[in-house]
């Protein structure tokens, strides 16, 4: 409303702007649209007019005439966990470039919550929808996106009811490089820390743990293999009540970075010096892993590659739809100075545990 009248001011309109920069309603149009058909200086004229004009492009009205909303919702199991605080701003990096924008919702590892997410994603209309599932989520919790021809992928985990696409680390070969390097290294007692039941790549982390004893012929200690809160508090507390043990581990396989770093810091309030007397390896190599002293040895699958695949599946999903397909990315080991030093030990050479 203009306040010196009171009257209310007007939408401008295209047509305002064609006749302020003196061209067609057709090329002020392709200009909106950013056609490559319009010359530099006819596209910064009608710019420059649409601007002193106050002009606001009405993007719902476009979206009905094209029949897109250039929207991608994101749903995250966990925002506070920092690889999915580093992947998030680099899939809205590879979605931009073709004028989508990203809705994100973080469930807070609630079905419920995911449920609710989805079918509000889905009445906005949205392109696609990249999902990073709750914990114990079943087809059920995905509600209309099931019945929808909505293009979906998963990232990191995956329902084994439903068969969505997906792109995710392969957890197997990844948690048995770890292992068999910890087992190289000597250690005998190594400890499988984290990951919560309900939780896709928990048990093939547990997979990859148990070939890598195989391998080297020893048995783990199943004691030793115990879950946690997914963060620094959970590490920190689950190590300090390993070591304290009669028969405590000498190394930890770790779920992912975050509990990692609070083994690290579990072990230190213990007197225990990690990469020294204890070796730590984590999972997913988050920004943070390097910079901290001793620096984090992990399983290296950056939240920058996975976001990059999933957010390129997602792109062609939406132009053409085709089969559910999984995408498993070969991780590698990213040996820094957490994990001690290797012995050479050969697989297969059968050792009394705990030796």
């Amino acid at each position: 409303m203009n306040r010196q009248t009171g009257k209310t001011k007007r939408r401008v309109t295209i047509k305002d702007i064609a006749r302020e920069a003196g061209v067609s309603k057709s090329t002020v149009s392709l200009v909106l649209k950013n056609s490559p058909l319009i010359t530099k200086e006819t596209a910064a004229l009608v710019k420059a007019a649409s601007e002193s004009l106050g002009y606001v492009y009405n993007r719902t009205a476009a979206n009905l005439r094209t029949s897109r909303s250039f929207i991608v919702g994101v749903l995250i199991n966990d925002l506070g966990n920092p690889f999915f605080a580093e992947l998030v701003p680099v899939i809205e990096e590879c979605l931009e470039p073709e004028g989508i924008v990203v809705m994100l919702a973080n469930t807070t590892e609630s079905p419920e919550r995911q449920r609710k997410a989805i079918s509000t994603l889905l009445e906005h209309n949205v392109e696609g929808l990249l999902i990073s599932p709750a914990r114990f989520s079943t087809r059920e919790d995905l509600g209309p996106l099931v019945n929808s021809n909505v293009p979906s992928v998963f990232i990191n985990r995956y329902l084994s009811d439903y068969p969505g696409n997906y792109v995710g680390a392969d957890n197997v070969v990844g948690t048995t490089m770890a292992v068999e390097r910890l087992l190289a290294a000597g250690h005998r007692r190594i400890a499988f820390v984290g990951g919560e039941d309900g939780s896709s790549p928990r048990p093939e982390r547990l997979e990859g743990f148990r070939i890598a004893f195989d391998k080297y012929g020893y048995s783990p200690d199943p004691e030793l293999m115990v879950t946690a809160q997914g963060s620094r508090w959970g590490g920190y507390a689950a190590i300090r009540e390993l070591v304290s043990r009669p028969d405590p581990p000498t190394a930890a396989f770790c779920y992912n970075d975050i509990i990692a770093l609070g083994v690290m810091l579990g072990l230190r309030s213990k007197g225990i010096q990690p990469g020294r007397n204890f070796g730590v390896i984590g999972f997913d190599d988050i920004s943070e892993a390097r910079l901290w002293t001793p620096s984090l040895s992990t399983i290296a699958i950056p939240p920058e590659l996975i976001a990059r695949r999933a957010a390129g599946f997602l792109l062609q999903l939406i132009e053409n739809p085709g089969t559910p397909e999984r995408i498993l990315i070969t991780p590698r080991l990213a040996i820094r100075e957490s994990c001690g030093t290797a012995e050479k030990l050969n697989p297969g050479q059968k050792k009394t545990i705990g030796a």
